[in-house]
């Protein structure tokens, strides 16, 4: 499925069968049109089909009291995650998603990071 939105409310849904290739880049473009002439395309960044779960490597977390009394910073790191592609080179995850949760479930709303996309040599 193929959905386009526009910010005043106008949307497109279209239904399509596309093979696509694991470890490819595909982006989108969309070209504006009146009645009367075409605008030059739009072209989407794009995105790149990832297939197998990426690789994690060292997550630590610690938890250091402040200097205000019952108050704790709690620091989370961890090193970049891998995913494989077709062609056997890794590319780094770009965007993570956390949270904080206990037994009762999240404490705190889902938060995203996004970092530098950059390919591995």
């Amino acid at each position: 499925v193929v959905e386009l939105d526009s910010r005043e409310g106008f949307s497109h849904q279209s239904k399509m069968t596309v093979q696509l290739q694991a470890g490819s880049h595909y982006r989108v473009s969309v070209r504006p049109c009146t009645p009367l002439f075409c605008f030059d395309p739009i072209i989407s960044d794009g995105i790149q089909v990832m297939t197998a779960e990426p690789v994690t490597g060292k997550t630590t977390a610690a938890l250091e009291s402040t200097q205000v009394e019952n108050t704790y910073k709690l620091t989370s790191s961890w090193e970049t995650f891998k995913t494989p592609l077709s062609n056997g080179k890794p590319v780094s995850v770009s965007i993570y998603e956390w949270t904080l949760s206990d037994s009762t479930g999240p404490l705190i709303s889902l938060r995203q990071i996004e970092t530098p996309h950059r390919s591995e040599e």
